[in-house]
């Protein structure tokens, strides 16, 4: 049956061998094919613009990062930062290595795939819980509008259609398991009274 599904799917021959084994490791869970019209090196490309993907200057290796027009400054000898924290642009290589799928079809790349979308069959309050322990959203929400962090997740999970359980993780990708970052704390200046846990269209600025 699992051969079979693979095949009705058109999952490539080249695919298959990867899918088998984690399907073994892991009979329940389910593969499902995206089939996009754009070709992968047009994909490549899109993302290989200088300022879209990105490298931390001073973790990576020279030859990950791009040497571009607007990338690399010449003058100065140095990569052009595109975001807080000394991001810089990616070498085309490394973006393509990282955007082929079968080079992480195993037990730990695998979830870059994950199905994002909420499934309230498969996303419980208790399985979210266990994301949250040992985080400054493990405990109550400072707010009367709900009991806990996890209730409001859930109730953001259901208003979006997005898996509580990726909103959870992106929440702490971003303030980390301490919540200690100034776009949660509610006193930016000029921003007073907001709160952006995901930090969309963040960045620094002064000692923010």
């Amino acid at each position: 049956d699992f051969e079979a599904n693979l095949t009705s799917q058109n999952f490539p021959e080249s695919y298959k061998a990867q899918l088998r084994a984690l399907h073994a490791a892991h009979p329940n869970w389910i593969f499902l094919a995206d089939h996009l019209t754009m070709t992968f090196n047009e994909a490549v490309n899109n993302e290989s613009t200088v300022g879209k993907s990105l490298v931390q200057d001073s973790v990576a290796k020279d030859s990950w990062k791009s040497m571009m027009q607007y990338a690399y400054d010449w003058s100065e000898s140095k990569y052009v930062p595109y975001d807080t924290g000394g991001w810089v642009t990616a070498e085309r290589e490394v973006v393509e290595y990282y955007m082929e799928p079968r080079n992480f079809l195993n037990e730990n790349g695998i979830f870059m795939f994950l199905d994002q979308t909420y499934n309230p069959q498969v996303q419980t309050k208790e399985g979210l819980q266990l994301i949250l322990k040992g985080t400054f959203m493990e405990g109550a929400f400072p707010e009367d509008t709900h009991a806990t962090y996890a209730d409001v997740i859930m109730e953001a999970a259901q208003k979006t259609g997005v898996s509580p359980y990726v909103l959870a993780a992106s929440i702490i990708i971003e303030q980390g398991t301490n919540g200690t970052g100034g776009s949660i704390s509610g006193k930016i200046p000029g921003y007073e009274g907001y709160y952006n846990f995901f930090n969309i269209r963040a960045y620094k600025s002064g000692n923010y």
